[in-house]
């Protein structure tokens, strides 16, 4: 990784306008070709230097107030087709799996948003009725303090 490489990471890890094409806006603050910007973006996806690039949701900002993390006890096996299905569904914007221990059993977990209770109801019916999930924990949020991704103009000096 390079020094541009970096300055790419770093802008990318930043607020990014809404604009059309955010990458061309990247290129010229960087006074890079856009083809060059996108071939290191891929390079770095490649190397796993860029998991992905998504934008950080604000649930508590939006319609949806209500917001619950799903935990679920998943059988192993089944730990990947469960999760590709929670991240299709858009209002669920987080999905994490986590080893289980013994006083808590809970292995993955879907962070749901909706306009109501009822709203995060459905999403659990629909993924737990689908899945044959027997055992899960609705845990609603009920204050959010901090949401951001980390500073990389520190962590890539």
């Amino acid at each position: 990784m390079d020094i541009i490489d970096k300055r790419i990471l770093i802008e990318l890890s930043g607020d990014i306008e809404l604009e059309v094409n955010p990458y061309q806006m990247l290129a010229n603050k960087l006074e890079l070709d856009l083809s060059e910007i996108l071939n290191r973006i891929k390079v770095m996806q490649e190397k796993g230097y860029i998991k992905r690039i998504a934008p950080i949701l604000y649930h508590q900002r939006t319609k949806y107030k209500y917001n619950a993390l799903i935990a679920m006890v998943v059988d192993e096996n089944d730990l990947d087709i469960i999760a590709d299905d929670l991240m299709k569904n858009p209002k669920v914007s987080h999905v994490y799996h986590r080893k289980e221990n013994p006083k808590w059993p809970y292995s993955l977990y879907g962070m749901s948003h909706g306009e109501s209770e009822n709203d995060i109801d459905l999403i659990i019916e629909e993924i737990c009725h689908k899945h044959n999930i027997i055992e899960y924990k609705k845990i609603y949020t009920v204050r959010e303090w901090k949401k951001t991704s980390p500073d990389l103009r520190y962590l890539l000096k």
